[in-house]
């Protein structure tokens, strides 16, 4: 997750077409560190889908913030991702709901 001052930017969906309050999840992909770039690239090709955010570029690690209303549409693009070898795992790491 980001940390420190980044946190509430991250949350509230600043520059990233979510709205502040609306129901987010959070999934955390562990991939090849050479494949982050496009893993962002074909994933914030769909128009409000998530907005990733690497973590440790190092170890691989991204966390992708997705409204819960394109919640399936990222789950079903993470696990055909996996099953192809684009990333090595994933895991949701919760929902966030202001209010």
């Amino acid at each position: 997750m980001p940390s420190g001052s980044q946190f509430p930017r991250f949350i509230h969906g600043s520059g990233t077409g979510i709205s502040a309050g609306s129901p987010v999840s959070f999934f955390l992909c562990h991939l090849d560190p050479r494949k982050i770039g496009m893993l962002r690239f074909l994933l914030e090709g769909y128009d409000g889908l998530t907005t990733l955010t690497t973590l440790n570029a190092s170890q691989g690690l991204v966390c992708c913030l997705v409204p819960n209303g394109q919640y399936v549409t990222l789950l079903r693009l993470l696990e055909s991702f996996s099953a192809e070898g684009r990333i090595y795992s994933f895991i949701r790491l919760g929902c966030f709901s202001e209010g």
